[in-house]
């Protein structure tokens, strides 16, 4: 961190994750699952502690309903929160650690604070994780930041999913048939028992959105699958060009892709 001086935070307006909320609502004992994401929100009343999460009245971004769009495929009774609410408190409260690789970025400045030092210490967090929780947790690693995170993570002793970012720039390249919270729930009932998997449900007078059914997985990996359509943002007030945490790698990805040889 000594790359991100005082006179970062005297010049800048910059976001602070909030650091107790992921220790408060998931102790290390608890960890099931880790979602790992980039960095905060990076505009106004968005980043609070738990990547891709946002309070209310802030509506949910563009990557979250695409996330919540990933989930209804996997679980088709699943419902998204009610005015487009973000709130990802309950996944935190059940065992999914929710982890940004960087910590902090500057107001409406996506991936500012990237290479700052962020990074060792989020990697030793997660690294500890690996170590510590001894019977296995499921790595959920969306897009390239996060899949260098997890690639020294030992896969005989922990569950890595890795796929593109949910971020509307890169969900068409597969996000939606990844099928990663049903193998996330799969994999957890057959190293924990089926009373020990996810419920990934948000809206509390719901059924629990957690069945973990090996058949219904496999079934589905052979039928075409039906792709919803790719969250757009809303129109709101002219802020900055990127409204995701991710954004800017998937452009850099898209960009890449479109290039001349």
């Amino acid at each position: 961190m000594s790359t991100l001086g005082k006179s970062e935070f005297r010049c800048y307006r910059s976001y602070n994750v909030l650091t107790s909320n992921r220790s408060r609502h998931t102790p290390l004992h608890s960890v099931k699952v880790v979602i790992i994401g980039q960095d905060p929100y990076h505009n106004h009343n968005q980043a609070h502690g738990l990547c891709f999460s946002v309070r209310a009245p802030v509506r949910a971004p563009p990557s979250l309903l695409n996330i919540y769009r990933g989930i209804k495929v996997d679980y088709p009774e699943f419902e998204a929160p009610p005015d487009k609410g973000g709130l990802l408190t309950p996944w935190a409260e059940r065992g999914v650690l929710m982890l940004n690789t960087c910590l902090t970025v500057r107001a409406h400045q996506a991936n500012s604070h990237s290479n700052k030092g962020w990074e060792k210490f989020t990697q030793k967090v997660i690294d500890l994780v690996a170590r510590v929780r001894t019977n296995g947790v499921v790595f959920l690693a969306w897009g390239s930041p996060a899949g260098t995170r997890v690639a020294k993570i030992s896969k005989q002793k922990h569950c890595i999913l890795q796929s593109v970012h949910p971020s509307p720039l890169s969900a068409h390249r597969g996000f939606f048939q990844n099928a990663h919270f049903k193998k996330c729930n799969n994999w957890l009932a057959e190293r924990y028992g089926p009373d020990q998997i996810i419920d990934w449900n948000l809206v509390p007078s719901k059924k629990p959105t957690c069945i973990s059914d090996k058949e219904n997985l496999n079934a589905s990996t052979n039928q075409a699958p039906v792709e919803p359509a790719i969250a757009k943002a809303e129109a709101q007030p002219p802020v900055d060009e990127f409204d995701d945490d991710d954004a800017i790698q998937a452009l850099v990805e898209a960009e890449a892709r479109s290039s001349p040889v």
